[in-house]
């Protein structure tokens, strides 16, 4: 009986498990100290572009060891070179369009970052607001004595 994809499912759903559980208990606690647990959901941008910068690299990693692979190893076997540079043209257009919406990642980040503020400035007020006594009579009291 072979134990690796006994283990892997394993793994996956403990991981699957304890990002639940997590959310479940910060939510929980957001609760009791009177929080609404969506008020603190800052939605992240939609990174354009992201992905074709690690999918580009990897295309074109491949596409070099094939047409390595293919010069020495295969004494340039057309197909293995034909595949190669496959890879590296496709990669080099993926890693384009990455260096194209730079502009649009930028936008995104900034408007990530002002969420973020705003988050923060109004945690910071309702933070201040439970560090004001709510009783002014014991402040009078010692004034008084």
């Amino acid at each position: 009986m072979d134990l690796v994809p006994i283990t892997i499912f394993g793994c996956i759903t403990g991981v699957i498990i304890f990002i639940t559980s997590r959310r479940h208990r910060e939510r929980i606690e957001l609760i009791k100290r009177g929080k609404a647990p969506q008020s603190f959901k800052v939605q992240s941008p939609k990174r354009k572009g992201s992905m074709a910068l690690l999918i580009g690299l990897l295309s074109c990693a491949i596409g070099l060891a094939l047409l390595v692979s293919a010069i020495f190893l295969q004494d340039f076997d057309r197909d293995m070179i034909t595949g190669a540079f496959l890879c590296l043209f496709g990669g080099g257009a993926l890693l384009g369009y990455w260096r194209l919406t730079k502009e649009d990642r930028d936008y995104a980040r900034r408007v990530h970052e002002q969420q973020i503020a705003k988050y923060l400035e109004s945690t910071q007020a309702d933070a201040k607001e439970q560090e004001t006594p709510e009783n002014t009579d014991d402040s009078e009291s010692v004034a008084q004595g």
